[in-house]
């Protein structure tokens, strides 16, 4: 339950929000209407959750930092790269396009696809690649990736943008 405190000029008012069950209420229990607007807003981002098919693809568990509250800080340091060869990732793109058509991609599902591992942008000539191939493939999936920024550029926030 989320306790939401709503200040006006004159004072404010406490309301609940149940987000299991996107209720809203007053502090006293009674339900408050939400707006036609905001019903609607969450019906599609419910019906978006369940249309996407999610992927999370591994990088590696190299960094460039040492963080202490990382769960993998013990591949941090100096990075040692392995790069995939090239046939290895055309072979992957080959995968994950037809698993995502299985999945139901291009037939009303969107492919949403992570990378996570240690520090993702230590790999970015093989997320180029997988980016750009995959486009050929399923040209609207979706990309993420979490970093702490230290390797993004100019150029990776273009060619990012560039791809959704």
């Amino acid at each position: 339950m989320a306790r939401i405190i709503a200040e006006y000029g004159n004072g404010s008012k406490t309301f609940l929000f149940d987000p299991m069950t996107s209720r809203l209420t007053d502090e006293k229990g009674s339900p408050v209407p939400v707006p036609q607007s905001l019903a609607e807003a969450e019906r599609k981002r419910r019906e978006g959750y369940r249309n996407r098919v999610r992927l999370r693809l591994n990088t590696g568990r190299e960094c460039n930092f040492a963080c202490a509250y990382c769960i993998q800080k013990g591949a941090a340091g100096t990075p040692v790269f392995h790069p995939i060869p090239l046939s290895k990732l055309t072979e992957l793109v080959s995968g994950i396009a037809h698993y995502a058509r299985l999945a139901g991609v291009g037939s009303g599902r969107t492919l949403e696809m992570d990378f996570i591992g240690g520090e993702p942008l230590l790999h970015w000539e093989e997320l180029k690649y997988l980016i750009s191939s995959l486009r050929n493939f399923i040209p609207e999936t979706r990309f993420t990736f979490i970093t702490n920024g230290s390797l993004f550029t100019p150029d990776k926030a273009k060619f990012c943008m560039e791809n959704n």
